[in-house]
Order: structure tokens, then C-alpha cells, then sequence
């Protein structure tokens, strides 16, 4: 009989042929050997199929849809297919940083065994003149672990504290029943996964920059995933319908407080991606789920503003917001962290690296 590989990396992909050929490279070049590579085309039209076959490597599995199906179904449709005893998720247009990426993981999951880990990440910006840590979502800045044996409150603020929203550097042992459901949602649909990983093994959050992900300029009319209606319901709906099955009642409540001020302070990014009778339908549906914002003089407040303030001075403040957060973030002295993406970005022959 074949012996399983350790790793399961699962790469959804569509139209990004350049980028993941580098992401590729970066794992082929892996000083540990013992992995396979999922890739999930969700139906691209440029060559990415011609990349894939270029590496001539039996360790990439390579599926392609016969119509967009997209990346949540496509990663979905990759766990079905995987053989490893870990699985790690990758986006197509993010890179390992460094060749002992893999080796260092497997040394820990050996000795800890843990069901969860977070590999921690840093963003390039596409012009490639900047890098910076964007720590919204993570609040450790040093190795963190969370054993068995605690309360499901201690997992998930663990879970949250690490980031699970982002794809890259996300694993999870491949051991969970077929009651624990992937979700189909924009936010962190390997929710569940995760919690059962982490409540049966432990988990653990590894500080040391293991990938590099491009950081898109988001194009105007693309939502973010909190402001994304579809059929009349938000794609975050099932991660707070998750929530509410692991948590106490109170608990469930102070998480959905703490996540319905974030999206309410940022409604003029809603606005600004959309229109003033989007927000309005947005709104409708916010309220229609928490009854009690109907008196939140929070929510009218930032909904005035949003409503009131024209498109343009919007995104004025949003590229000062984001360059700021940058700016203190920036990654840019340190000498080491850069030359390695240059070297990342160098072995697909690249040599006009910008940063400076």
C-alpha cells in the first residue's frame, strides 16, 4: 500500500497562472519532500494548466472544474480529495517564505501533535514597494498555544485572536467526521473544522512570517465578504450560525456585538463599493437578524455618515486608513524579511524588485 504524505497543501486557483507558478516553486523547493499539492481550477481561461504541467511533478494533483463554481465549493471539493495526514491551505497568489516552512511545521506537529496551527503572514502591496504586517485580525505577535482540556469560550477566542479569516498558513489535522460540515461562507468556512481540530488536539499560532500574500488593490464595486448579500442573506451569516452552536448564549452574544461594531464603523466602505440604496437594503437585513440594533445610536450614526458623505472623500479616508495602518506595520527595515521575498520573487525570474 502507497504511503500517505504528511502534508495535504490545497491551492484554489483561477486566472492567476503567473502567481502560482511562483507559489509553486516555493513549495516544490521545500527542503521537506513529504507533501502532495491539491490544485482546484475553478474552470481558469489563461494557462494555468500549462504552468501546473511545466513542474513535471508527480506530488501535484492538478482539478479543474468544468464551470466557476467558486473558491469556497473549490476548497470544498479539495478536502474530498486529499490523502495527507495534515492539511494546509494556500491561496494562489501568496508564497512560502523560506524552504524550511514545511520542515519546521512537521517538526512541532510531531512533537505536540496539535489538531490547529496558524502560520503566521505578512502582505506585499502589488507595486511590490511595500510589505507590512495588516494585524487587524491577529492580536499574538509570539508563539501561542492553546492545549486540550479547556472550555469552548478559551478555543474559539483563540481561534479568533489568531486570525482564521485568512487562507494562507492555516492547517489542520485531517481527522474530522463527516457531521463537521465545511461551510459555505466567505468567513473562515474551515470554522468548524478548526474548532474540532483544536478542542480534540490543541492548536497553536507560530509568529515567524511563513508567507507573503498579496495584497490586492480592491477594485470599486468589489465587497468585502461582511458586506456581501446574496439571495437576501449575508455570506457571514453561517460563521455566526457556527458560533452559536460552540458558545454559551452570553458569550454568542458579546461575539456578535463585537463583530456587528466593526461592520457598522466601516458601512462607508459599503457605501463607497456600492450605493446609499445598497447600505439602506444592508441595513434592513442587519437589523432583521439583531433586532436590538433598531435603537443603536451607533449604527444611525455611521449610517448617517456613510449615507451623507460623497464617494470620493470615502475613499480619500480609506487609502489614508490603509496607508497608515502600513506605515505602522511596515516591514520595509527589515533587511532579512526582504531579502527573502526577493529571492522568492527572483527564482520565477523577476528582477525588477521594487522595494527599497
Amino acid at each position: 500500500m502507497k504511503r500517505k504524505p504528511f502534508f495535504s497543501i490545497i491551492i484554489p486557483t483561477y486566472n492567476r497562472s503567473s502567481e502560482l507558478k511562483i507559489a509553486l516553486r516555493r513549495i516544490i523547493h521545500q527542503k521537506f519532500k513529504d507533501f502532495e499539492i491539491i490544485i482546484v481550477d475553478n474552470s481558469s481561461t489563461d494557462d494555468t494548466s500549462k504552468v501546473v504541467e511545466s513542474f513535471q511533478d508527480r506530488r501535484i494533483k492538478y482539478f479543474k472544474n468544468k464551470k466557476n463554481i467558486g473558491w469556497i465549493l473549490s476548497i470544498k471539493k479539495g478536502l474530498k480529495l486529499v490523502k495527507g495526514s495534515y492539511v494546509l491551505f494556500q491561496g494562489d497568489d501568496d508564497f512560502m517564505l523560506g524552504y524550511n516552512i514545511l520542515t519546521k511545521l512537521f517538526n512541532i506537529l510531531v512533537k505536540k501533535k496539535y489538531g490547529f496551527v496558524r502560520l503566521n503572514y505578512c502582505s506585499i502591496t502589488e507595486d511590490k514597494k511595500r510589505i507590512f504586517d495588516f494585524k487587524v485580525n491577529k492580536k499574538f505577535s509570539h508563539f501561542s498555544e492553546m492545549l486540550k482540556g479547556k472550555t469552548n469560550e478559551e478555543y474559539f477566542k483563540f481561534i479568533e485572536m489568531v486570525d482564521p479569516f485568512f487562507i494562507s498558513g492555516i492547517v489542520i489535522k485531517n481527522d474530522f467526521p463527516r457531521n463537521v460540515k465545511f461551510m459555505n461562507s466567505e468567513i473562515a468556512p474551515w470554522l468548524n473544522l478548526i474548532f474540532y481540530n483544536i478542542a480534540k488536539y490543541g492548536g497553536a499560532f507560530m509568529p515567524e512570517y511563513s508567507f507573503v500574500a498579496k495584497w490586492p488593490t480592491k477594485k470599486k464595486g468589489v465587497l468585502h465578504a461582511y458586506f456581501t448579500l446574496r439571495n437576501g442573506a449575508f455570506t457571514f451569516e453561517k460563521y455566526f450560525e457556527s458560533a452559536s452552536k460552540i458558545l454559551s448564549k452570553e458569550e454568542y452574544e458579546s461575539l456578535v456585538q463585537s463583530h456587528t461594531k466593526k461592520i457598522i464603523k466601516i458601512f462607508p466602505v459599503a457605501k463607497y463599493h456600492s450605493s446609499n440604496g445598497y447600505l439602506i437594503e444592508y441595513v434592513k437585513r442587519l437589523v432583521y437578524l439583531y433586532p436590538n440594533l433598531k435603537t443603536s445610536n451607533y449604527l444611525k450614526f455611521w449610517l448617517f455618515i456613510s449615507l451623507i458623505t460623497p464617494g470620493f472623500v470615502i475613499g480619500l479616508v480609506r487609502r489614508l486608513f490603509l496607508f497608515r495602518l502600513m506605515f505602522l506595520s511596515d516591514l520595509n527595515n527589515d533587511l532579512k524579511l526582504i531579502k527573502k521575498i526577493k529571492q522568492a520573487l527572483g527564482t520565477d525570474g523577476k528582477s525588477s524588485i521594487l522595494i527599497k
